[in-house]
């Protein structure tokens, strides 16, 4: 190689080592574009992510407190959930007896028509035995109304046999 190429070559990595240094200068100045927008974005998100922290917190609190209502409800609830249980026992408890009065009621119901029949049964018979008082009654009033007509003629006829034996007696004497 001679002196003339090599000063070329010289010349020629020369300039390629200013447009080198001009490109590493322009990727330093990009770069540090970038890092300061880095920075900002950094700084922006670190700024949001503590504005979500507070809000996580206050959200974190308000949980809390609704946790614990929950917590006084649901001690509420099984209070009540007891209660109920309770009248629900009572209540199948009464259930029963009502069923048990109803079976009874049923076998009373049973019995009080047999008795209906019964009592019409002695009904009908105390029709028949009052039709045939009533009858007997009847009876006995003509019997009786005989009976007094017969007691008068029978008097009438003791007078007629008494006036008879007077006159008798004194026809004798």
């Amino acid at each position: 190689m001679t002196l003339e190429d090599l000063n070329t070559s010289i010349l020629s990595l020369h300039s390629e080592l200013i447009t080198l240094k001009h490109e590493v200068v322009a990727f330093k100045d990009e770069f540090m574009t970038l890092r300061k927008e880095f920075i900002t974005f950094r700084q922006e998100v670190n700024t949001k992510l503590a504005e979500h922290s507070e809000i996580l917190n206050e959200h974190t609190c308000v949980l809390n407190q609704h946790t614990k209502i929950l917590e006084s409800h649901t001690r509420v609830l099984d209070e009540h959930t007891k209660i109920l249980d309770d009248h629900t026992k009572t209540l199948n408890a009464h259930t029963n007896i009502l069923n048990e009065h109803t079976r009874i009621l049923g076998r009373h119901s049973l019995m009080l028509n047999e008795h209906s029949i019964l009592l019409k049964e002695h009904t009908n018979i105390l029709g028949n035995h009052t039709r045939s008082l009533m009858h007997i009654e009847n009876t006995l009033g003509f019997y009786g109304d005989m009976y007094k007509i017969n007691k008068e003629k029978n008097e009438e006829l003791n007078r007629r046999v008494c006036v008879l034996e007077k006159s008798k007696r004194n026809i004798k004497r």
